[in-house]
């Protein structure tokens, strides 16, 4: 019994989810671009009007932002706690944030672009905010040092529900019931498959990006170490899987 618990959790990583990544593709593309086009609108929006920022993230936010910017350390808000309950309280956040945009599918898939969307427009405000102030290096290379596991798995989690909403708009041949079942099927191990995504990206930003006295060389090897990771094995590894797994048959 132990065995085949084990083998069905080997099997869970090194076959089974990138498959469901692979036959999901294209939910995962829609969900990527929902989030780029926000990116987009958000960077525009606080081109066009520099008080956007304390529209979308917050007038007290932004006030403790511009401060730490004034005394010489605009990453101080990652300081602000303790390394350990940050952690916890980061890590649940995050998996709560991607279960919102995972189930947000279930009005077809609406719900689910929405929370990506805004996702997007968020982190566009806040990058384009750190351009004006000239301080986009500084701040891309502390954000992105857990923003890049971060996002892609918003990404991810948002794409698991568009597959919800999809099977409900499109069943094909199915029953709606049994598109529905098949669809939550893959989409709640996409989810599952994500947790240890969050939990590392958790203590990134709890433990490391703290750290920004460090040299550049050493967030940069993180964040490229990250990318690195979620293209291979997100894209590129179940491509792979895929094209193994039609020879043999």
């Amino acid at each position: 019994y132990k065995k085949k618990r084990k083998d069905a959790f080997f099997y869970f990583w090194k076959e089974e989810l990138p498959l469901i990544m692979y036959k999901r593709r294209k939910e995962m593309l829609l969900s990527f671009l929902a989030l780029f086009m926000g990116v987009l609108i958000g960077a525009f929006s606080q081109q066009q009007e520099n008080d956007f920022t304390n529209f979308i993230l917050g007038e007290r936010y932004m006030q403790v932002t511009k401060s730490n910017i004034a005394k010489g350390d605009p990453m101080a808000i990652y300081k602000s706690s303790d390394s350990t309950p940050m952690f916890t309280a980061i890590a649940t956040n995050k998996i709560r944030v991607s279960f919102l945009a995972f189930i947000a599918g279930i009005f077809l898939s609406v719900g689910s672009i929405y929370i990506l969307f805004s996702n997007g427009v968020m982190l566009g405000v806040f990058q384009y905010f750190f351009f004006q102030e000239g301080l986009l290096k500084v701040s891309a290379l502390s954000i992105w040092l857990h923003g890049t596991l971060e996002i892609s798995a918003i990404v991810i989690a948002g794409g698991a529900g568009i597959i919800l909403g999809n099977s409900i708009l499109f069943p094909g041949t199915y029953k709606r019931s049994q598109s529905l079942r098949m669809a939550g099927n893959d989409a709640v191990k996409v989810i599952l498959g994500l947790i240890p995504v969050f939990l590392v990206a958790a203590f990134i930003e709890s433990f490391l990006t703290r750290l920004t006295e460090m040299p550049v060389y050493f967030n940069l090897s993180i964040i490229l170490l990250s990318a690195a990771f979620i293209i291979w094995y997100f894209i590129i590894y179940p491509y792979i899987i895929h094209v193994k797994r039609s020879k043999n048959n």
